[in-house]
Formats: structure tokens, sequence, C-alpha cells
């Protein structure tokens, strides 16, 4: 599940998102993985939400990995110095960028 706006997830879609993510996190962490990956996010607003539920969910590193996109609202307009910042900030332990 995944949202669908830029700067704001409203609370049904945060917990409609919350609920798939923490189904999927939880298999993971039953199954006794090392690190989880979060990739492809283009909207910063989700991918603080999704590092927020794995932090509680998995005492493990986590690697966060945004893309870029020509709509700099879905950053909140910030280059990728600032949203690294701000993956270090939400508990990445590695962070990166990748093709959307």
């Amino acid at each position: 599940a995944r949202g669908e706006g830029t700067g704001f997830i409203d609370d049904y879609k945060a917990a409609e998102i919350e609920a798939a993510l923490g189904e999927q996190v939880e298999a993971m962490v039953e199954a006794g993985v090392d690190v989880i990956v979060l990739e492809t996010f283009q909207y910063l607003a989700e991918i603080r939400l999704a590092l927020a539920l794995v932090k509680r969910l998995f005492k493990g590193p986590v690697i966060a990995s945004m893309s870029f996109s020509d709509e700099p609202a879905a950053t909140n307009h910030y280059g990728p110095g600032k949203v690294a910042q701000l993956l270090r900030q939400w508990g990445a332990d590695v962070i990166g960028v990748n093709c959307g």
C-alpha cells in the first residue's frame, strides 16, 4: 500500500500503509532477516512513516533509499542532502538513492 500524497498522509491512509507494511516487516522479522531495505520511496512522508514502523518492529539495521523525481513537492522541495539528514534523523542506518 502506497500513499499518493506528497507532504501529508491522512490518518486513514497512514493506517492502511502501516497495516500492509507491518505484515511484511513482521514476516521478515519472524524469518530472521539481518537487515531491512526500504527502497524506491518517492514521497518523504511515506518513508518517514515506514522508517518509524520498521524501527518499532525490528532491532537490526535499516537501509532507506529515496528515488527523486521531477515532482519536487514529493520531498517537500528538499534536495538530496537535506533528505539524507532527515532519513538519518528518523533512524536510517544506511542511506541511498536509487532510480524510480
